[in-house]
């Protein structure tokens, strides 16, 4: 009795392709045809390039002969299931040629049934893996730098659908790769950097690759990070542009650091300018008293002054030299500042006095004294130094100066200077009982 998969063969293609394996195997693909024992009942060229037999020497023998001893179980289990009818989508396994050598195949198991629908064999094609399992491994190393990168790096096709995202891409952006894979890429471009994007299409399509362009992109909480981007175009096999790889730099720190180095530059030229001011400063202060030292000494020295002008001549150098010691302890108070050196020697001053001592230096101008208070313009403040009180206006030229009671303490040595320079002596106006105006 004839076997009833033998009969489904067609003599005619016997000295071709067997019918049981279809036109649309690949003819890089193993086809093998086995009954439901196992046995091998056609074979393609194909497998005999794979496995190293020829048809005639693998039909009628056990498909057993193509798996190795450690496997054999996965062929109890591949044929209970052809017996029931499954197929079986690529099931990645170890074959065995006939030298001996191991190859890693992937191959898939449907039924074949005959006319009336009874199951009696098995096709079976198989793909060689050995060239992927080659690259494998620069495949993997490849996809852990993509992964372990600081960079974002992402997919896109030329349409600008993300199809690959990286877990920078999620810690610069903010969008998981689940958010992002299948949706435009325009998500993360501002409105009104829309334009570039067009731009870097066009340049991919042609083929073109830009480097380093520092633009804004548009993080997921609506917050702008500044990055470089550098844009590649993706080729198939045939050398044709299909898509674009971006990858792009946060350099939020980077800007933060250029902007800092811009302001302690200009920090930097502020302080020359200052310095530069300072010394011109120092100079005119520093020559004033010289001048008036040096004056004094050479008349006195050529008999210019008369004997009762000497006490005076005198006075004036010391007075002078005084205010040099001064100027020059407060350039060295300035290091104490910077330092935190600097000590305050604070003591309460007799206004009045002070007053009195410096009338003789600026002129003011003398008036009446006031017998009772009145009402002051506006900005203007009285001191009665011997009551120790302040009059200032309440409002512009309405009701009489408010009164209030004050104190004065300052350095010793110093205290000259706070007189000077808290109280303008071209705005101060000296009344004879002990009061004094100043006018703000």
């Amino acid at each position: 009795m004839q076997d009833p998969l033998q009969s489904l063969l067609m003599p005619d293609h016997r000295s071709s392709e067997p019918a049981l394996i279809p036109s649309s195997v690949s003819n890089d693909d193993a086809a093998v045809v086995t009954d439901l024992t196992g046995a091998i009942i056609d074979w393609n060229d194909a497998a005999g390039r794979l496995f190293g037999y020829t048809a005639s020497e693998a039909v009628g023998r056990s498909i057993r002969l193509l798996i190795p001893s450690a496997r054999q179980t996965e062929e109890d289990d591949v044929a209970s299931r052809v017996r029931n009818g499954e197929t079986i989508n690529r099931f990645e396994t170890i074959g065995r040629c006939k030298d001996g050598r191991l190859v890693p195949i992937a191959f898939t198991v449907a039924a074949i049934r005959a006319a009336d629908g009874d199951i009696v064999g098995a096709r079976r094609v198989a793909h060689d893996l050995s060239g992927r399992r080659r690259l494998e491994p620069g495949t993997l190393r490849l996809a852990a730098i993509i992964e372990s990168s600081d960079d974002a790096i992402v997919g896109k096709d030329l349409d600008g659908i993300v199809f690959s995202w990286n877990r920078a891409a999620e810690r610069i952006f903010g969008y998981t790769a689940e958010e992002m894979i299948g949706r435009p890429i325009r998500l993360i471009v501002p409105a009104d950097r829309q334009s570039e994007e067009d731009e870097v299409l066009a340049r991919i399509r042609r083929g073109e690759r830009v480097d380093h362009f520092e633009t804004m992109r548009r993080r997921k909480d609506g917050t702008l990070v500044p990055i470089s981007l550098t844009v590649s175009p993706i080729r198939d096999a045939d050398g044709v542009v299909v898509g674009a790889s971006k990858i792009a730099r946060d350099v939020t720190e980077r800007k933060q650091g250029e902007e800092e180095r811009t302001r302690l530059l200009q920090v930097a030229q502020d302080a020359s300018r200052l310095k530069d001011e300072f010394l011109a400063t120092l100079s005119h202060e520093l020559r004033t008293p010289l001048n008036a030292i040096l004056g004094y000494t050479r008349m006195i020295r050529s008999g210019l002054v008369t004997v009762d002008k000497m006490q005076r001549a005198l006075d004036t150098i010391e007075r002078n030299a005084t205010s040099l010691t001064e100027i020059i302890e407060d350039v060295l108070d300035v290091s104490r500042i910077i330092s935190g050196k600097l000590r305050l020697n604070v003591r309460s001053i007799d206004l009045p006095l002070l007053i009195r001592e410096h009338r003789g230096g600026p002129r003011f101008r003398r008036r009446a004294s006031l017998r009772r208070p009145r009402a002051l313009a506006a900005g203007t403040v009285e001191f009665d130094v011997e009551r120790r009180e302040i009059h200032r206006a309440r409002r512009p030229g309405t009701g009489p100066p408010r009164a209030r009671q004050f104190s004065c303490r300052a350095r010793r040595e110093r205290h000259r200077d706070w007189y000077c320079s808290r109280v303008s002596p071209a705005r101060l106006r000296t009344i004879p009982s002990g009061r004094c105006r100043h006018d703000a």
